[in-house]
């Protein structure tokens, strides 16, 4: 008797004529050896061209999801970004509406204390800044 392998199949009939088909040839009774058909043949260079192909894909697919993330991780500092932005337009708002008095610190180190209309012009300036950065 020939050794079964894992795909191969045995068909036989019991005395109720019932047709069973197993993996194991039964004992004690005749049974036809079905043989599985040899697997199809891959000429190797195609085989190659699959795996490289499939390869490729694999790396395109990395490289979009490394960028997608990067964008992501972007967009999330731009939003931080924005929002510092905003606190900070928001506090210069406040500081300068609150205190008409205000004192600046110029570029040279000097401090001087600024006028009302270079206070309300400030003021307008940090609004616009507002608008844009809070919204």
């Amino acid at each position: 008797m020939a050794t079964a392998s894992s795909a191969d199949v045995y068909k036989w009939t019991d005395e109720d004529g019932q047709v069973h088909y197993t993996q194991q040839p039964p004992t004690g009774r005749e049974a036809q050896e079905i043989k599985a058909p040899p697997p199809p043949t891959i000429d190797p260079r195609d085989a190659q061209k699959q795996i490289d192909d499939l390869i490729k894909q694999q790396e395109k697919q990395d490289r979009e999801r490394t960028f997608e993330k990067a964008l992501k991780k972007q967009k999330v500092q731009q939003q931080e970004n924005e929002e510092k932005r905003c606190e900070t337009a928001k506090s210069n708002l406040q500081k300068y509406q609150n205190n008409p008095n205000k004192l600046v610190r110029m570029p040279d180190g000097t401090v001087n204390r600024i006028t009302e209309e270079e206070r309300q012009q400030r003021i307008s300036s940090l609004k616009e800044q507002v608008n844009v950065y809070c919204n």
